[in-house]
């Protein structure tokens, strides 16, 4: 993992100094945010990126949710309608979610969509492969009327390392 770390922080900051870059975690010339999430593969490449600014940003827990507070949280770049980037400790403690506050800190170990997806868990355990997708059903604010039964959604998690803790960077869409 430390050779995937310096190679995305490399990546990472010759983006910012000459707007070029061959990792796939991040786009050469045009780096994806929220708003150009349409499918898996722009799904993996915008996680992707969101974990390589943790990891290149926060080097101390303190410095963690005031950092996604004030780089996640507000619409724009990494958030854009349902699109939005959600930290887990990979106990399944939500950690910080942009959209939904409310829900840090609760143990989110066990939640299961309709057909017992275990969401958390299977993202967990894709991020811990290197980073995956998990499809599940999950209530569509655009949507009217699938409170209850939810509808189709692709998550995609990976892991990100803060001061030697590794946590899950995650987001999804509805296809």
């Amino acid at each position: 993992m430390h050779g995937k770390l310096m190679t995305r922080a490399l990546c990472l900051l010759a983006l910012a100094a000459v707007g070029g870059c061959s990792d796939d975690a991040v786009s050469p010339d045009d780096p994806v945010t929220a708003d150009r999430v349409v499918d898996r593969e722009t799904l993996k490449a915008f996680v992707e990126r969101a974990a390589t600014t943790v990891e290149v940003s926060v080097s101390s827990p303190a410095q963690a949710y005031p950092f996604a507070d004030a780089t996640f949280r507000p619409e724009g770049e990494w958030r854009h309608g349902s699109v939005y980037i959600y930290v887990v400790s990979l106990d399944g403690i939500s950690l910080f979610n942009a959209v939904q506050p409310s829900i840090e800190g609760t143990n989110l170990w066990d939640l299961e969509d309709l057909n017992g997806v275990k969401i958390v868990q299977d993202l967990i355990a894709e991020a811990n492969q290197g980073g995956g997708f998990v499809e599940y059903l999950w209530d569509n604010p655009a949507v009217t009327g699938d409170e209850v039964d939810g509808s189709p959604k692709v998550g995609y998690g990976t892991l990100a390392t803060v001061a030697g803790e590794s946590i899950l960077i995650g987001s999804g869409i509805y296809p």
